[in-house]
């Protein structure tokens, strides 16, 4: 399968078409369901925390993601121009997270860098010339 490229308006409107595509794109490289459904799940996840807090839910912003297929794996990757992410600040929040707790007592956000760690198998983030680039791979098995 060659690369699929999309670019969508930073705007959470638009997360389930890129989550259609991802899905679409897993399915044609034949992974199993369960891979597909963490594959879907970590990407709406990534790309609703870069919409909200890299581009502010601003439509006029862009947000890519190019999905393609590894050696046994499928790869996402997202990239926005939003400000830079800072993994330890956030991975320390996402430490600090008590996942025991009750449902009703949880807090509404400060899981998805643990969620989408959780259900991809390998994520990368990396700074690069004005861009935030989100690099998730799932493996086939």
């Amino acid at each position: 399968m060659r690369a699929t490229a999309l670019s969508i308006p930073a705007h959470l409107g638009y997360v389930s078409l890129a989550a259609s595509v991802v899905r679409s794109a897993a399915q044609l490289m034949n992974l199993s369901d369960a891979v597909t459904n963490r594959a879907e799940l970590s990407v709406v996840e990534a790309l609703d925390n870069v919409i909200e807090h890299a581009c502010g839910n601003d439509p006029s912003r862009a947000v890519s993601l190019v999905i393609g297929a590894l050696p046994g794996a499928m790869q996402v990757v997202i990239r926005d121009d939003g400000p830079a992410f800072d993994m330890v600040a956030a991975g320390k929040a996402a430490a600090r997270t008590d996942t025991a707790l009750r449902a009703a007592t949880l807090p509404d956000s400060g899981f998805g860098l643990a969620l989408i760690n959780e259900t991809t198998d390998i994520a990368r983030y990396e700074r690069t010339g004005g861009w935030n680039e989100l690099r998730l791979v799932f493996f086939a098995s």
